[in-house]
């Protein structure tokens, strides 16, 4: 395995709540459903995330969901990168960062939900974009539009 622990998340693929802890054999497990029960890491009616988990693993549907978000969220990336802001980071999935002007989240926000973070310098702000399942099609072109008319 290329790692011990990680998580899939379900909300940004359809799920109606949750994420699931993917473990591998290497990691030891003992006492472990006890602590995440007393730190409230376990839901009551945690087979109903089990049942949207399992819903979207059947017929590829969460991989097909994925592929139509990670494709929208790189197509805004492209954008951005052609006017000069770069990613904080490189990013393959739905989540993309970046240190963008402020003067390009002052045009975009009033028009555009993005996550914004801490600002960088004085003239620049860390963003989130994060696309989704329902993200619509003409919703990524709108933001890419208004991108290349920055």
């Amino acid at each position: 395995a290329l790692a011990d622990a990680f998580y899939i998340g379900g909300t940004k693929q359809g799920a109606l709540f949750g994420e699931a802890a993917v473990l591998t054999d290497r990691i030891d497990t003992d006492g472990l459903f006890p602590f995440m029960k007393q730190k409230g890491a376990v839901m009551a009616k945690g087979w109903l995330t089990a049942l949207s988990f399992s819903v979207l693993f059947k017929n590829g549907l969460y991989m097909d969901l994925s592929k139509k978000a990670v494709g929208q969220a790189l197509r805004i990336r492209r954008a951005l990168e052609e006017k000069g802001v770069l990613p904080l980071y490189p990013s393959s999935t739905n989540q993309q960062f970046f240190n963008i002007p402020n003067e390009y989240l002052t045009r975009l926000s009033p028009h555009f939900a993005f996550d914004i973070g801490a600002p960088s310098d004085s003239s620049h702000t860390q963003i989130r974009i994060c696309t989704a399942w329902s993200t619509e099609e003409s919703s990524t072109g709108s933001l890419i539009s208004a991108v290349k008319n920055l």
